[in-house]
């Protein structure tokens, strides 16, 4: 059982009972980890094999399948701000609940079904998924709810945008137009010589 908790190190700190049973945990193992404190249940068929500060990307998606990772967690994960990361900031539909969890882990934001998927990715991070908005989608969140931001984050994010190899304004455009922030956007743009 030890090289098996050994590989699953290596892919990240929480799983679901699937996992560990494809790993050859057996649920009676499970239980006997779970009494020797080696894992801590954090709901229904998810564990914890180690402290939670120790939280990867890879993880997130383990314990909240439907959030996706935004705002500024989607900037820092970009590198488009330098600020610390904080708690990480998902983005649930509005029909959506979040898992009650022992811990207080993330920051939600939620949003309708007509913006939900606008700019989703899924990433593949050492064979497991990290559903993120892509740079752009991060771009206009950031500009949409500006108002919860310090303007000098609002405006490293954009300058940061405008400086990478990848930068795709017509694309930029085009979200803020469907995501309704393509004024504001704008106008930060022109500030900032991005048009």
């Amino acid at each position: 059982m030890e090289n098996h908790l050994k590989v699953l190190e290596k892919q990240g700190t929480i799983f679901r009972t699937k996992d560990l049973n494809e790993q050859g945990i057996s649920n009676y193992e499970i239980s006997k980890l779970l009494n020797e404190g080696i894992l801590e249940k954090l709901y229904q068929g998810v564990y914890s094999l180690s402290d939670l500060s120790n939280l990867t990307m890879t993880d997130i998606n383990v314990i909240v399948e439907n959030g996706i990772v935004s705002m500024t967690s989607a900037a820092y994960f970009y590198k488009l701000t330098t600020g610390e990361e904080g708690k990480i900031t998902l983005t649930l539909n509005r029909e959506q609940k979040p898992p009650k969890l022992p811990y207080d882990l993330f920051i939600y934001h939620y949003t309708t079904s007509r913006f939900y998927n606008v700019g989703l990715v899924i990433l593949d991070q050492d064979g497991r998924k990290l559903k993120i908005y892509d740079v752009e989608r991060t771009v206009c969140d950031i500009v949409r709810h500006r108002s919860k931001y310090d303007l000098s984050l609002v405006r490293e994010v954009i300058e940061s945008y405008l400086k990478r190899d990848d930068c795709d304004l017509n694309k930029l455009i085009e979200y803020s137009k469907e995501l309704r922030v393509y004024n504001v956007l704008k106008q930060y743009l022109e500030i900032l010589g991005g048009i």
